[in-house]
């Protein structure tokens, strides 16, 4: 039987996620202390607790009904490095604009440390 603080140190557990508005408000979150709405369709998700480094993996989805149900697609900002306490993420359209989704979900991996 593994233990929670075991399996919580794992680098292959989620350590942080969320569900999001477009505005930043919170519907539902795991270890993320907020959620700034930095532009439009740009988001930056700050963590609860650090990340042990940068090197760790973000995934990021989002809904629209923009555009009559436009696609947009999640990435993580190309100009801007994670840091070990935030990441922030674009909103690309199948247009290749940036645009505002009704709702981000977000969800982050990595190693923590001994947290």
């Amino acid at each position: 039987h593994v233990t929670p603080g075991r399996v919580q140190n794992h680098p292959g557990v989620a350590k942080g996620w969320g569900d999001f508005g477009a505005d930043g408000t919170i519907a539902t979150s795991y270890n993320v202390t907020s959620i700034t709405d930095t532009d439009v369709g740009r988001v930056t998700v700050t963590w609860a607790t650090d990340f042990s480094s940068a090197n760790y993996t973000v995934l990021g989805t989002a809904q629209t009904t923009t555009g009559g149900g436009a696609t947009c697609y999640v990435i993580v900002r190309s100009d801007v490095a994670p840091t070990t306490s935030a990441t922030e993420f674009d909103c690309i359209s199948t247009t290749e604009t940036v645009i505002d989704p009704t709702e981000w979900h977000v969800v982050g991996f990595g190693d923590q440390g001994a947290n």
